[in-house]
């Protein structure tokens, strides 16, 4: 029985006893029945006024239950959207970084002595002919905090000098790997010799590999292109008129006149040097 409800029939008990001595009191058979029906009644509405007020706790109650699962529903939708959308984006990621990732592992790499030396003559050599277009890759900004107030430095990527990594790497299977990054002078004492994978955060590491990808094919056509010109081509040969110069000057429109002069004197050449077919 609820405390209220105790409490009740114990005060209406009460009441009733109090009403039956009053009336053996005075003799007076009256008096018990006027207070047994005030005492009834105040019973009645007082249970009545309770029973309405816990029916108002109860659908309260109920009302905040529907909205705490309601908002636990929505919350569990929420999470589960995230997790949704997290996932999508670490597959996106790694998507990503398969596509431009190079390996990093030592034992890929032909790994020389002299390679341990710093400022030894590959990377001089690495100095000299790849700094600038590494320095355009990242337009010329430090590859961690995207500035360069304070100079720069070039850093091993992912071989470090301990284990024999160089600016640009031979892989076993022939081809050069980039391994330079521009750093700050900042950045790159942060650093020092920890991993890139200690130092740069996810997004960095991707956006690294995207940029050495592209470095390391660069790498790769500028050492081509080195050790392979191209020959010139000696099928055609012309010479223009020796006052070519004068007449340069002296046009307007020089460029396009320039060009038709070419032409004229190449198609000249083509003719003097093509055989004549024999007549049938």
């Amino acid at each position: 029985m609820k405390k209220w409800k105790r409490d009740a029939t114990i005060s209406y008990g009460i009441g009733m006893i109090v009403c039956t001595m009053l009336g053996y009191a005075y003799g007076n058979i009256i008096v018990f029945i006027i207070g047994f029906t005030i005492i009834t009644a105040f019973y009645t509405g007082f249970n009545e006024i309770q029973s309405q007020s816990e029916a108002r706790q109860i659908k309260i109650r109920k009302h905040q239950e529907s909205l705490r699962l309601q908002s636990e529903e929505e919350a569990n939708k929420v999470r589960e959207q995230q997790d949704l959308l997290r996932i999508q984006a670490q597959r996106e990621y790694h998507r990503k970084f398969s596509e431009v990732y190079v390996s990093t592992d030592r034992e890929d790499y032909i790994v020389k002595k002299e390679d341990y030396k710093r400022g030894n003559s590959r990377e001089n050599e690495y100095r000299r002919k790849y700094l600038l277009p590494l320095l355009n890759l990242y337009d010329t900004k430090c590859a961690k905090c995207g500035k360069m107030d304070n100079g720069f430095d070039l850093d091993h990527f992912f071989l470090s000098k301990n284990e024999g990594g160089n600016f640009s790497l031979l892989h076993k299977d022939g081809h050069l790997v980039n391994n330079a990054i521009p750093l700050c002078q900042s950045c790159n004492r942060a650093k020092g010799d920890r991993p890139f994978n200690n130092f740069f955060d996810r997004e960095q590491i991707l956006f690294l590999f995207t940029k050495n990808r592209e470095m390391t094919l660069l790498l790769n056509q500028i050492s081509f292109e080195a050790e392979n010109p191209a020959p010139v081509p000696d099928s055609v040969s012309f010479s223009l008129p020796a006052d070519i110069g004068r007449y340069i000057v002296a046009k307007p429109n020089q460029s396009e006149w320039l060009r038709q002069v070419i032409s004229e004197a190449v198609a000249k050449e083509q003719a003097t040097t093509t055989p004549a077919q024999p007549e049938g």
